[in-house]
């Protein structure tokens, strides 16, 4: 189903999970880095809380620590009481803040051996106060300088020197921690930049693929449609685009292929009407020809016909000549019967009687020219329709 699921998407959702993908690419590695930095902060924030400031408090232990020490050391050499007492307010104030910069070291997170390092100064520099205290300012005070100093470079001098020794391990200690906490870092940082180059490099490769995915997805149908449109251009109707998709390429193919089979059987049925509109064609073309066939022998007929009544009005019009002469002699004869008196009478009456005869057959051979007239008319628009239905056929 699964990529079935994807290609029936529409194209905007096709795009919308192509630019989500990496959208979320991007956020991972975003959340990534923002870890990783959050983390390597962490860790210079702890070097610097449990290990830098340590060492600082550290250092102002040991700088009290010697600053204590020079003032015993001066107080023994000191011969003036007032100098002395001086000395002895300002071994007291290097007292309360070396306790100080102690108590606040304390609050650090300490390991196993720094615990063991922090107890042994604090036994050796309590043991170191009590002898300088108890045995060389007191000695001191009293005027007593060989014996005090004696004594402050005796055992109340070893006393300082453990003390010494216990903050410089614990020197050596946290400056190591330090070192391996930086070195920690270091190696987070790579580790850090290292995941987040994979995890970049995987979401750039898989953003290009899904793109080409896509894009291949989208484009290709687009170009079989352009090869199928240029076939159905170039009169190829067979062609079809094989898109099974849901998405709006996929509606596009079914109306692109509907289009091309409706296309294909209307030119089927253009093409079987054309060959009817030819079969018809050639039957008219043969009824033409026997109607042009026809004419012309109703033409021929009727020339005949023509030619009959024209004799036939030659020789009704010689007659009518003939009659016309005949009424002529019979006026030139009428004075001449007149004269011969009745006897001619019968022979007028029989002229008149002629004449009458003679006026009815003008009058018939006026009607048969009128007749012969129209057939010639006819005769003529037959032959004129006859030469165009054989002309358009």
């Amino acid at each position: 189903m699964g990529m079935g699921w994807f290609k029936n998407r529409k194209v905007m959702t096709k795009l919308l999970i192509g630019f989500m993908t990496v959208a979320v690419v991007m956020v991972v590695v975003g959340l990534v880095g923002l870890r990783s930095m959050g983390q390597i902060q962490g860790n210079f924030q702890d070097v610097h809380e449990q290990q830098l400031t340590p060492i600082t408090h550290l250092a102002a232990v040991r700088g009290g620590m010697l600053r204590v020490r020079a003032s015993v050391l001066q107080h023994v050499i000191a011969q003036d009481p007032a100098k002395m007492r001086e000395f002895e307010a300002q071994i007291k104030q290097l007292d309360a803040k070396v306790d100080e910069e102690v108590a606040t070291f304390e609050k650090a997170r300490l390991t196993a051996e720094e615990k063991e390092a922090l107890t042994r100064f604090k036994q050796a520099w309590g043991q170191f106060k009590e002898g300088r205290s108890g045995q060389t300012l007191l000695l001191s005070a009293a005027g007593k300088k060989a014996d005090a100093m004696a004594a402050a470079l005796g055992q109340v001098g070893q006393r300082f020197r453990d003390a010494s020794d216990a903050v410089d391990q614990l020197f050596s200690t946290k400056v190591k921690a330090a070192g391996a906490a930086v070195e920690g870092g270091n190696q987070q940082y790579k580790a850090t930049t290292q995941i987040t180059f994979v995890i970049l490099l995987a979401g750039v490769v898989l953003s290009i693929a899904l793109g080409f995915f896509i894009a291949r997805m989208i484009a290709r149908p687009l170009g079989q449609a352009a090869e199928v449109l240029g076939a159905v251009a170039a009169g190829d109707f067979t062609r079809r685009l094989d898109v099974h998709s849901k998405d709006e390429v996929g509606v596009m193919a079914e109306s692109l292929n509907s289009a091309v089979d409706g296309m294909r059987g209307a030119l089927q049925e253009v093409g079987v009407a054309a060959q009817q509109v030819s079969s018809a064609a050639q039957e008219l073309s043969g009824a033409s020809n026997q109607l042009s066939s026809g004419a012309q022998e109703q033409a021929s007929s009727l020339e005949e016909t023509a030619a009959s009544l024209e004799e036939i009005t030659g020789t009704v019009k010689q007659n009518a000549d003939n009659a016309k002469q005949a009424n002529q002699l019979a006026v030139g004869s009428r004075d001449v019967a007149e004269k011969g008196g009745r006897v001619v009478a019968e022979a007028v009456q029989s002229m008149s009687e002629i004449n009458k005869s003679s006026k009815k057959i003008a009058d018939i051979i006026t009607t048969i020219d009128e007749i012969a007239f129209q057939t010639n008319l006819l005769a003529l628009n037959a032959a004129v329709e006859a030469a165009r239905a054989g002309e358009q056929g």
